[in-house]
C-alpha cells in the first residue's frame, strides 16, 4: 500500500509536514464544511489534504485539496455540491482517463481560504527528511519523526499560536545512539522506533 500523504504547514515561511495532532477529534470539523471527501488515491484514502499556516500568530486552514462526492443509484461517482469555505469557492478540475462510473468525479482545490482554526492543543510538524531512512513494511501508516532533521511542536489555546517547542536535537540524539549501538534496522515506520513511546508520552504529542 502507498504512503499516505501528511498534510502541510507553513511556520515561519517554511514548508513542513504535519505527522502528529494532540486533539484530533476537535482539530477540524468537516462537516461544518459541506464536504464528504472519498478517497483521492491509494496515497489518501481520506480524500482530502490540507495546508495550513501559521499568520499573524493564529493558526489558519489556507488551502484544501478535496472533492465532494456519492454514489447514486447507477452505482456512479458524482459530485453532491460545491460548497464555498469561508466564502471562498473552489477551482474544479476533471481529472484525465476517468472511467464511465466517474466521469461526473471532480477535485476541488479551495486556495486562500484563511479560515481561523480555534483549537486547543499541539501539532507536531517535520521537515528535512534524512533519507538513509527507507519505507518498511507498512510505514504508510505513520513514519518515525526522528526520520526527519528538523522536529517541533507547536501549542496553541483557541487557535492562538502559544509556543514553539524545538525537538531537533533530542531526533539528533536518538539518531546517534541508534548509531552507536549498530542498529542496523534502517526502517521508517514508527513502531521500529521504541524511542516514541517515550517521546509521546512527555511530551504530549
Amino acid at each position: 500500500m502507498s504512503q499516505q500523504v501528511n498534510d502541510k504547514i507553513i511556520y515561519n515561511n517554511d514548508k513542513y509536514e504535519l505527522i502528529s495532532i494532540e486533539s484530533p477529534k476537535t482539530f477540524i470539523d468537516w462537516e461544518s464544511f459541506g464536504l464528504n471527501p472519498v478517497e483521492l488515491s491509494t496515497a489518501c484514502w481520506r480524500g482530502f489534504i490540507n495546508t495550513f499556516a501559521v499568520i499573524d500568530n493564529h493558526l489558519v486552514l489556507d488551502e484544501i485539496y478535496t472533492n465532494n462526492q456519492t454514489i447514486n443509484e447507477n452505482e456512479e461517482m458524482v459530485t453532491i455540491t460545491i460548497p464555498k469555505i469561508n466564502n471562498i469557492l473552489p477551482k474544479i478540475e476533471k481529472p484525465k482517463g476517468l472511467i464511465k462510473e466517474y466521469k461526473d468525479y471532480r477535485i476541488l482545490i479551495y486556495k486562500g481560504i484563511n479560515y481561523k482554526m480555534l483549537y486547543n492543543g499541539s501539532l507536531l510538524i517535520v521537515k528535512d527528511y534524512i533519507n538513509e531512512y527507507e519505507s518498511g513494511p507498512y510505514a504508510f501508516l505513520r513514519i518515525s519523526p526522528f526520520c526527519y532533521g528538523k522536529i517541533v511542536k507547536l501549542k496553541f489555546s483557541k487557535g492562538k499560536f502559544v509556543k514553539e517547542t524545538d525537538f531537533s536535537n533530542y531526533g539528533e540524539k536518538i539518531r546517534s545512539e541508534r548509531k552507536k549501538s549498530k542498529v542496523k534496522n534502517k526502517a521508517n515506520a514508527y513502531w521500529e522506533w521504541p524511542e516514541l513511546d517515550v517521546f509521546y508520552r512527555e511530551n504530549n504529542v
